[in-house]
């Protein structure tokens, strides 16, 4: 989806010039143009990244080490073919490996093969998905892919620090969920949170014309699926006032405006 994401970068330039971005995650996997994505990505100077559960399961494919101690160390053909089924062939299409050429690897069970059909992944490529963040951690606010536990605190050392003591805490943040209790209990974080992951299609009732950010207690959900459905949108949320921002998947700019940021 990268006419969306250059169309909506765009458009947040025009309104702040002086903007900093922060992505929640998953860059590949969600469409055909997933080179054309990270390399407009790496383009960006005033942006940061968090880790997605497909970048983590791509860069173990691409034989890095992860984030997911549940993962870490597995079977990198095994990640490969799981995936298949949710973007990886598309993703390596997008880097020009044939579907051909994955297909008898995959069945051949050889990693010296995936070596050879993933030297197309250029360097940069791979640096950027070993640097990616698990969390973006601000005073008021923090950014992470998919979950952080209502219960645990996100302020003091902060949630980085919680991984270093709790390394299993990773699975959650690149693989939970929030229950609808979840979202509309109160945390114990301490900020504001903001996710990907989950589209809001989960929450939301589908009889929406289209697919908005959907505003929690403490929380915002930005994945409004671009990728997923025609009704989906690519989603910008303003920390400071929770003005939106969307770009349909032709690049159409759309503005909105979501609650107020609650004080903490």
């Amino acid at each position: 989806m990268n006419r969306p994401l250059r169309s909506l970068v765009g458009a947040i330039g025009r309104a702040d010039a002086s903007a900093r971005l922060f992505f929640t995650g998953d860059y590949v996997n969600r469409g055909p143009e997933s080179r054309q994505v990270v390399d407009f990505l790496l383009t960006l100077h005033n942006a940061r990244f968090v880790r997605g559960n497909h970048d983590d399961l791509f860069e173990l494919v691409l034989g890095g080490r992860g984030l997911d101690s549940q993962i870490v160390g597995s079977d990198r053909l095994f990640a490969l073919r799981w995936f298949s089924e949710f973007g990886m062939l598309e993703t390596l299409d997008s880097y020009g490996i044939s579907l051909d050429r994955v297909a008898r690897t995959s069945r051949e069970d050889d990693v010296q093969s995936l070596d050879r059909i993933l030297t197309a992944v250029p360097a940069p490529h791979r640096e950027f998905f070993a640097a990616l963040e698990p969390v973006i951690d601000e005073p008021d606010i923090f950014i992470a892919h998919a979950k952080w536990p209502i219960e645990e605190p996100a302020t003091g050392g902060g949630i980085a620090a919680t991984l270093g003591i709790r390394p299993e805490c990773a699975r959650m943040l690149l693989w939970g969920r929030f229950t609808l209790d979840e979202l509309v209990g109160e945390k114990s974080w301490g900020k504001r949170g903001y996710f990907g992951h989950t589209p809001v299609d989960a929450y939301q009732s589908q009889d929406q014309a289209v697919a908005l950010p959907l505003f929690a207690k403490q929380m915002v959900l930005v994945d409004t699926g671009v990728a997923l459905s025609e009704r989906g949108r690519l989603s910008a949320v303003c920390a400071d006032n929770h003005a939106v921002i969307q770009a349909d998947r032709d690049g159409i700019i759309y503005t909105g405006q979501g609650p107020a940021p609650a004080a903490h």
